[in-house]
């Protein structure tokens, strides 16, 4: 509904916010238990060991889309892997559907694009299809043109 401009008692708020809060204790508590079980780990396996969680893999991380195949779309947990050294558990990161330790096995070069003219032919066509848009929408803006056609029909 239509709210009044300032700040809402909290009872209005509550069931809206309270979701929020609960999950981000749930969080801060997974964090200090994920953090005690990295105490002294080098890999992610003794990690999840500790833990009592087997570690999942998932392959083809793109920073672009930040998607973990079968989880969520997880912009905190991708940032961090791509700033990352191989080899190595990251600190607990706190993420939309969870607490996640991650570890990087490897990082692939895409290949270098071969063949570009499609690309730069489709864009050009973009271009040009917006430009006519425009000049159009201008020559409509700047004629003095009644539409009358109501009374006849």
């Amino acid at each position: 509904g239509i709210r009044e401009k300032g700040q809402l008692p909290l009872e209005a708020v509550k069931s809206e916010i309270e979701p929020i809060v609960r999950n981000r204790v749930k969080a801060k508590k997974l964090i200090a238990q994920v953090a005690e079980a990295a105490n002294g780990a080098t890999t992610i396996a003794q990690i999840g060991e500790k833990l009592g969680k087997a570690p999942a893999s998932a392959e083809n991380i793109v920073f672009a889309n930040p998607v973990i195949p079968g989880v969520a779309q997880e912009n905190a947990v991708v940032g961090t892997v791509f700033g990352l050294q191989p080899k190595q558990p990251s600190k607990p990161i706190r993420g939309s559907q969870g607490v996640y330790v991650v570890e990087v096995t490897g990082f692939v070069n895409p290949e270098a694009p071969g063949d570009l003219s499609a690309q730069k032919k489709q864009m050009t066509q973009a271009q040009v299809q917006r430009t006519w848009s425009r000049v159009f929408r201008a020559l409509q803006d700047k004629a003095d043109i009644v539409d009358n056609r109501a009374r006849f029909f």
